[in-house]
């Protein structure tokens, strides 16, 4: 960063350039904002304000006389008139001139400009709370006085403040040493600790790069806080200096600089308790219920961007740490983790417990207010128990501390409240918030509930799944419902959150009749006690909506579509207004049909009546008020080079989802999504093999992954999801192929019915040395087996079955194996089955790594071929017909001889307008040889596409072009 001036310079220099503007005393932020947003007022509404005010001063003089006066308003109202007629000329101009310039592009503008328009949310009037009286007839039963309304924006502001600042005091009038106790035991849960490095990261200060950082991945569009300040004027600012810096000799004002050293002292020393840093106010957003009542309505706080910016940065910083102390069970807002991987591990519970009549319930839990709930003193400690550095803790208490809050109704600012739970709208408050529920879960997973176990290749119980505070909690058909209520409740005690019973849902999942019985009986264990009538128990064909997704028993595969389907010919009917253009058409059919069907088809599934019903109303919107389709549907999808308008193929978008999922089920590594080895077992379920006798001689311990053995599956009896995998894998010619295979990957397929094996290797399953391997050596891979057969090169093994050499005494006393030499002979004939490729004891021809080119910028093309990390790594898509079975020669790189020059090309592409009909790229080429260089530039032929791949491509064919025979 180039070497700046001090602040008090920049202060100096900023105030001499705004010489003339308002009082100094104005913080100079604020200052330049105003004069922004001044500059933005239009010379016509400049005018016309001034002749408003001057037709009512002109009103309000009693010198003039009447008449005089009279005819001084005529004129001005007749100026009025015309400015205004004048004004409303130019919108129209700027109007017309925004929509050649952004109509019928993917912006903000224009999405606004056609967005159903609803109406402001006004709060015309608010319930006033009420309390209980008791009837005079001595029943005891709470009567309710008829209710009293206020109407007035500034005391309705009041009343909604009043409301939230008692709704955080709920829970803190619990007994002291029983909530003290509560919080030991919750935090007696947790064992994840920071390591000292994460420690002094997270602590450490705020740097000018974490800062621009922060400031670059805040959005744009997004309200300001109660100073005004957006984000936008926070980046006019920051490039403003990186454009000064440029100009010899000027003094730049670095805005970041300037919040980089605001933020460090913070850091240091607290928040100012003078300063409004931390305000914010809330804007209360209609949820569903009585209007009239304050509950209904959704707090949404505003804070200051600047205060937003310093809490981005330490999130960043909390986000590289938090991974590694929260469970793989929270997904909420994780580095690396995604909602999609838990909707899919709930339903393919579902779907597993109902395959194979595993009993239980599954308990989706409703937080009242969550992150309004969590007491700061709870928050505290949690982080001390998380092993994070005092500095940091005071940074956030200083924030949350000195945190204050106005709620605005109609336009009126209530008076401010001291927030004492953790903040909404802080982009630190959801990674603050998994810390503060950790306990919670840690506590379930720690209990003696069982959840959902005993799943092959699954080593934990399934018991806890989150998302924030968004909880499901599976239970097995023994475990006491009653036990989870109190782990709940003390959880709830210690952090004084509350979990909103009359909204949690109870989903019976396993057998048919064990559901009925629970809808029945309300007892998941006949010796339990009751299910509370509270909790609502979801009927056989019911379905329940977590995360977005909806499960349930019985149900069809259309059951989540027609809400939706209506919601989209909606929005078609309010863009069909703007009469738009075929191309607008495409734009219009991509934003509304495919973004508002793309989750709920990544976590629900499409069937194929509701592709068909959407790819309709594609065909019909496409075609305005045409009957008929003038060209074939499927020549609408094609390129526009084959004469087509590249229109949404919804089918094609689909099956792009389940290759994700695909990709998500091979991920083989350590991280291994659960529900993909839920899908394992049930794919090699007892239950799964076909009736014919070669399937049913397999052994069920062996089965590992269908994809990679021979073994099959009865694929028409499986669960939907699974079925929709393995037709997916088909349907896209899923393979286990690689030009060159490393010898980790070879080592770590399984061995028993290798999918790359000689037919023999199933003969060999069945020996009696082969089940020993299975039962007692515990084999189930290949560097398993090679390990075996190893021992057979000892010089001090004898080829017999009483052998005492090391390894057989060692296969005999830890595996008791009393025929080891027959065993060691077993693998090596299961080895000798092997192709070529996959066997273990063939060179593998592993690739030179090329040295790093320190002394340059430029790289040199990676000519691998090797397959290396897990076997994942080696599924194909697409693949070919036959499979090489011989392993391939790797390229060694070749070194110049003496009577050869060396060329270094340095190729780079840039494209223009992609996904555009005038899309265009070029390539530019520097080939540098000793002694001289050449530059070339090259425009990229259309054939080869339009993008900067091809143009990169196109660049390096022209280099080898260029060049005489060089070392590649």
């Amino acid at each position: 960063m180039p070497q700046q001036c001090s602040a008090e310079t920049e202060k100096s220099s900023w105030r001499a350039r705004r010489a003339e503007g308002p009082a100094a005393d104005v913080p100079l932020a604020t200052l330049s904002a105003r004069e922004v947003e001044r500059s933005n007022i239009s010379t016509y509404q400049q005018e016309t304000s001034r002749l408003r005010k001057a037709i009512v001063q002109t009103g309000s003089e009693t010198k003039l006389p009447e008449r005089d006066r009279a005819a001084k308003i005529h004129t001005l109202k007749k100026q009025l008139k015309t400015m205004e007629s004048k004004g409303l000329e130019a919108r129209k101009r700027l109007g017309t001139a925004k929509d050649r310039l952004v109509g019928e592009t993917i912006c903000k503008e224009w999405v606004s400009a056609n967005k159903e328009q609803k109406p402001r949310d006004i709060i015309y009037a608010l319930e006033k709370p009420q309390p209980e009286t008791l009837a005079a007839a001595g029943q005891g039963t709470p009567i309710l006085p008829r209710p009293e309304y206020e109407k007035h924006s500034k005391k309705m502001a009041e009343m909604a403040q009043d409301y939230h600042n008692k709704l955080q005091s709920k829970g803190l009038d619990r007994n002291i040493d029983e909530r003290e106790n509560a919080i030991q035991n919750a935090l007696n849960n947790l064992d994840a600790k920071l390591t000292e490095e994460q420690v002094k990261a997270v602590e450490k200060d705020l740097s000018w790069e974490d800062i621009d950082t922060a400031l670059k991945l805040s959005k744009n569009g997004s309200s300001p806080g109660i100073n005004g300040l957006t984000y936008e004027f926070w980046k006019s600012q920051a490039d403003a200096c990186k454009n000064d810096q440029k100009t010899e000799g000027s003094l730049a004002f670095d805005a970041v600089k300037l919040l980089t050293s605001a933020y460090c002292d913070i850091q240091n020393h607290g928040i100012d308790k003078t300063t409004k840093f931390a305000e914010g106010w809330m804007c209360p957003i209609y949820k569903k219920g009585d209007r009239n009542k304050i509950e209904n309505y959704r707090p949404i706080t505003l804070l200051n961007t600047d205060y937003k910016i310093f809490t981005k940065a330490l999130a960043m910083k909390l986000a590289k740490v938090c991974p590694d102390v929260i469970h793989p069970d929270q997904a909420g807002f994780m580095p690396g983790r995604q909602i999609l991987e838990q909707t899919r591990l709930i339903r393919m519970v579902v779907e597993y417990a109902e395959y194979t009549e595993h009993n239980g319930l599954l308990v989706a839990l409703d937080q009242e207010k969550a992150y309004d709930k969590v007491a700061h003193d709870y928050l505290w400690r949690t982080l001390q128990k998380f092993g994070f550095h005092e500095k940091f803790i005071q940074t956030i208490r200083s924030l949350y501390e000195n945190a204050e809050t106005k709620v605005m109704i109609n336009g009126h600012l209530s008076s401010p409240f001291k927030i004492t739970r953790v903040r909404q709208g802080d982009p630190m408050s959801c990674l603050l918030f998994d810390l503060a529920i950790e306990p919670l879960a840690a506590a379930i997973r720690k209990s003696e509930l069982r959840g959902i176990d005993g799943i092959a290749g699954v080593e934990d119980k399934i018991i806890a799944n989150l998302f924030a505070d968004d909880t499901t909690v599976f239970l097995a058909e023994d475990d006491d419902f009653e036990a989870l209520q109190r782990i709940l409740d003390s959880w709830c005690l210690a952090s004084t959150a509350a979990f909103n019973l009359a909204k949690t849902q109870v989903l019976p999942i396993g057998s048919k009749e064990y559901r009925l019985r629970i809808i029945a009986d309300r007892k998941n264990d006949p010796t339990r006690m009751e299910i509370p009538h509270y909790i609502h128990i979801a009927a056989e064909d019911e379905a329940i909506r977590i995360l977005g997704a909806w499960y349930g028993n019985n149900l069809t595969e259309e059951t989540a579509w027609p809400n939706q389907i209506e919601k989209i010919d909606r929005a078609l009917s309010t863009w069909e207004r703007s009469n738009p253009t075929m191309d607008g058409r495409k734009m219009i059919a991509q934003m509304v049909i495919g973004g508002m069907t793309q989750y709920l088809s990544q976590v629900q599934g499409m069937p194929k009546n509701v592709e068909r019903k959407l790819n309709k109303r594609i065909r019909t919107f496409l075609w305005a008020e045409k009957k008929q389709s003038p060209i074939n549907f499927e020549i609408l999808l094609a390129n526009k080079d084959e004469g087509g308008q590249e229109a949404l193929d919804i089918k094609a978008r689909n099956l792009a989802i389940e290759v994700m999922w695909l990709k998500s089920y091979f991920n083989l590594k350590s991280d291994r999504a659960i529900w993909a080895k839920i899908a394992d077992a049930i794919m090699a379920h007892p239950k799964s093999t076909p009736a014919t006798r070669t399937e049913q001689n397999v052994d069920p311990n062996v089965k590992t992954n269908m994809f990679m053995q021979s073994w099959k599956t009865k694929v028409s009896a499986l669960p939907e999801t699974v079925r929709r995998l393995i037709k997916t894998a088909k349907e896209v010619r899923v393979t286990l192929d690689g030009m060159n295979i490393s010898q980790a990957v070879r080592r770590e397929r399984p061995i028993w019915y290798h999918s790359d094996a000689k037919p023999r290797l199933r003969l060999l399953n069945n020996s009696r040395a082969a089940q020993c391997l299975r039962k007692n050596h515990k084999v189930r891979t290949v560097g398993q087996t090679e390990n075996l057969a190893k021992n057979l090169d000892d010089p001090a093994h004898l080829p017999w079955d009483e052998c005492e050499c090391l390894h057989c005494m060692e296969a005999d006393e830890k595996h008791g194996c009393k025929t080891p030499h027959s065993c060691f002979c077993k693998a090596s004939e299961m080895l000798d089955a092997l192709e070529p490729k996959w066997d273990p004891r063939y060179a593998s021809h592993e690739d030179e790594e090329d040295p790093p080119n320190v002394e340059q910028e430029w790289s040199e093309v990676n000519t691998s071929i090797t397959t290396y990390g897990s076997v994942g790594d080696a599924i194909r898509i697409l693949a070919r017909a036959s499979k090489v079975t011989q392993p391939n020669e790797v390229i060694h790189r070749m070194e110049c001889t003496p009577d050869e020059v060396q060329v270094i090309a340095t190729v780079a592409s840039a494209a223009r307008n992609q996904g555009e009909e005038e899309a265009c790229s070029a390539t530019g080429i520097i080939m540098e040889m000793p002694g001289c260089s050449q530059k070339l530039q090259y425009k990229t032929p259309a054939r080869f596409g339009t993008n900067e791949q091809a143009a990169e491509m196109y660049g390096i064919i022209k280099a080898v072009e260029q060049a005489d025979p060089i070392n590649l």
